[in-house]
């Protein structure tokens, strides 16, 4: 009877234990890391047209992810030569507008030079003319008047003219040179590099959970790869979202990497995220990341992306 008291003692023992502790699978992670995503271009998929392997050793100003610049050194080529047709068309039409302008003034000096001959044949002493001709120099020099203004206001209205083509032209130039010089810095941008020196990590392609790597075409703003630095590690979690009212923070962890059975990590739980998220390779259900604080892990070769199995205790926090 006795025996049989204890072994139902250690089995409720070891019952209340399991439902005392939550299992949740997560990952080692740097606290501060590289992430290098897709680049900004005008399309919104890009391949990836070579990645350095993962586990290599980086160093700061070192590539480590190049995409495909096919389309966009097409789009180079054709602004460079509608940049060349630009200008072309602006120093051509300046020379034809420079023209006509000097037109406009000759025509208004020689609308002067008229003007004043025309004065001075109408200044002559009208008792020294007939009544005809003295008539006449007077229409003429009206008519020599009235032709200066005319040809002042064509001169205006030809420098104006002549100026908003300027400006017209200008700016179909700097549009182009503008366009051009933004396609070439996308082009700059297709070849990522490190920062710092590091240790390169690819990442899960957020769809279907495989990693990513040269070759797959992925959409803009995807992270591609990351360098984490590994001397400030913890560890995130995913914890569904049913379980959530479960944990708390400041909740003690251990923490079993698949990698190094035999060794065994202590942490507790620091952050929870405010608002849950769909795995779509892990399902339909939601999941609440947790940060981890490792309490002692110097010593260990731990490495980011080495797959954990932590064990929340649930009965309370510090």
């Amino acid at each position: 009877m006795y025996k049989k008291l204890l072994v139902l003692a250690l089995a409720s023992a070891s019952y209340l234990a399991q439902a005392q502790a939550l299992l949740v699978s997560g990952e080692i992670a740097a606290k501060n890391k590289q992430v290098f995503s897709v680049p900004k271009a005008d399309s919104w998929q890009l391949k990836i047209d070579w990645m350095i392997e993962e586990g290599s050793k980086v160093k700061a100003g070192e590539p480590v992810v190049i995409y495909n610049t096919a389309s966009l050194l097409t789009d180079v080529e054709q602004l460079e030569a509608q940049l060349r047709q630009a200008n072309a068309e602006r120093d051509k039409n300046d020379l034809s507008n420079q023209l006509a302008l000097r037109e406009a003034i000759f025509a208004l000096e020689k609308a002067q030079l008229e003007l004043e001959r025309a004065k001075l044949d109408a200044g002559l002493p009208q008792a020294n003319l007939s009544k005809l001709d003295f008539e006449q120099y007077q229409l003429t020099k009206n008519k020599a008047t009235q032709s200066v203004g005319e040809k002042k206001n064509k001169l205006s209205a030809k420098r104006l003219e002549v100026s908003n083509e300027a400006k017209r032209q200008q700016i179909n130039v700097l549009q182009t040179q503008a366009d051009l010089g933004r396609k070439q810095s996308m082009i700059d941008a297709m070849v990522q590099k490190a920062r710092e020196g590091g240790t390169a990590l690819y990442v899960p392609h957020p769809w279907n959970g495989n990693k990513i790597r040269a070759g797959d075409t992925v959409q803009r703003n995807f992270t591609v790869l990351e360098i984490p630095n590994t001397q400030n590690l913890q560890v995130v979690a995913w914890l569904n979202e049913v379980d959530i009212a479960k944990v708390e923070l400041n909740h003690q962890v251990m923490l079993t990497v698949d990698a190094l059975p035999k060794t065994q990590l202590s942490g507790k739980v620091i952050k929870i995220s405010n608002q849950a998220e769909v795995k779509q390779h892990w399902g339909k259900a939601a999941y609440f990341s947790l940060e981890i604080e490792l309490a002692q892990s110097a010593g260990v070769p731990i490495l980011p992306g080495m797959s954990v199995l932590a064990s929340i205790d649930v009965k309370g926090s510090e």
